[in-house]
């Protein structure tokens, strides 16, 4: 299995808003927090960055820097045992492609 580092914003159980690198672009993958249920979304909103995330600051405008890539359910993706410095590149290869926005 190969395991692509990822950098990390919110965390709650799992990286709630994550960004990794792959086949020479960068992904964001962001899980919304909804207010009215007061929880989670389920899935990832999948987004192809022009480049790295800021090493500093708020990513809450980041999604609309990149191209929307699709969704996926959080349940799919597979993080290495502490859940806070890798991704599966085989959990989420159906969003992978050319990473370029």
């Amino acid at each position: 299995m190969k395991w692509l580092p990822i950098i990390y914003r919110d965390f709650y159980d799992v990286p709630r808003a994550f960004a990794a690198t792959a086949r020479g672009g960068w992904l964001l993958f962001d899980c919304m927090f909804d207010v009215a249920a007061d929880e989670y979304e389920s899935e990832y909103s999948v987004y192809a960055l022009p480049g790295p995330p800021p090493a500093e600051g708020s990513w809450s405008q980041l999604a609309s820097l990149g191209k929307a890539r699709g969704r996926i359910a959080v349940s799919s993706v597979t993080f290495d045992s502490t859940r806070r410095k890798f991704v599966s590149e085989e959990s989420i290869e159906s969003l992978l492609g050319s990473t370029t926005p």
